[in-house]
């Protein structure tokens, strides 16, 4: 994601891309951050009859934060999709109930960026 983390757009940003996961059904993707020092974020997405879960692990604290800042945010994107956002984790390590018993191979942004195109 080339937004810097810090930069007001960043929440939209981060948003409409939960939300393009959100259009192809459960996803697992990996989000390279701006600036690089900040790492890697790994979503795991699950929808279900309109309803999404979503589990967001980061090792950085400051990422972890601006994220849960912007969750409001992202309820309402979702919400006027018609996607009611559900359970919700955002940690260091994966919730355990989101599971790996279907797990498909994380995206890489790029590749995603290059399908909205």
């Amino acid at each position: 994601m080339a937004t810097p983390i810090d930069h007001p757009e960043w929440g939209q940003k981060f948003s409409e891309y939960i939300l393009f996961l959100s259009r192809h059904g459960s996803q697992q993707a990996e989000l390279r951050l701006y600036p690089e020092e900040l790492g890697n974020l790994q979503i795991q997405l699950k929808v279900l009859d309109d309803k999404a879960q979503l589990s967001i692990v980061s090792a950085n604290q400051q990422v972890r934060q601006v994220i849960e800042t912007n969750l409001p945010q992202l309820r309402q994107v979702l919400s006027e999709q018609g996607i009611e956002l559900g359970q919700t984790h955002v940690g260091d390590q994966h919730n355990k109930q989101h599971g790996d018993e279907n797990s498909q191979p994380f995206t890489s942004l790029s590749s995603i960026a290059d399908d909205q195109q």
